[in-house]
């Protein structure tokens, strides 16, 4: 297997703005947004996040980790 170190790190610094830009794009709504509608939103996230946990048996495995 032959890796190409420049193709990578060029993958890599993309990568890595792609994730800066989103923070950004992120913030940015965070400011406009009205507390009680991002609150809700992140809500409804994380208890999708647990509920999905608990079927899938992680919840009991990984303990309080979830």
């Amino acid at each position: 297997m032959n890796i190409d170190l420049q193709e990578l790190e060029e993958k890599k610094e993309r990568n890595r703005k792609e994730r800066l830009e989103f923070i950004a794009l992120q913030v940015e709504w965070l400011k406009r947004t009205p507390n009680a509608v991002w609150s809700k939103q992140q809500a409804a996230f994380i208890d999708s996040v647990l509920a999905s946990a608990q079927r899938s048996g992680r919840g009991k495995e990984r303990g309080k980790d979830v």
